[in-house]
């Protein structure tokens, strides 16, 4: 079991996190079968960034939700992802499909 640090805002454990500050998409691992609290996680990322597009979450392995800000609404919607294993191909193609929704 990989050692994780509880977080409040989230509500679980993070083991560990990426932001690209010029796409604005935050990547953060939870360990395996957790995940976070949907309205936390986005607070979280937007201390780091007010402006972050798309956030996607792994359980583990496996990526579990994207989060991305609409462009129609300026809401947050997600994504939920089958416990499959992803390529790093299938994961730029979801990530350009996270921001193309929130151009």
């Amino acid at each position: 079991m990989q050692k994780a640090k509880y977080d409040a805002l989230m509500q679980c454990g993070i083991i560990k996190m990426e932001y690209d500050f010029v796409e604005r998409v935050g990547k953060i691992w939870f360990p395996d079968k957790e995940c976070c609290d949907f309205a936390g996680c986005v607070e979280w990322f937007k201390k780091i960034d007010k402006g972050v597009r798309a956030i996607m979450t792994f359980s583990g392995e496996y990526i579990d939700t994207c989060y991305y800000l609409s462009k129609k609404d300026e809401k947050w919607g997600y994504a939920p992802f089958p416990r499959i294993e992803f390529s790093a191909y299938q994961l730029s193609m979801i990530r350009d499909a996270l921001l193309s929704e929130s151009d």
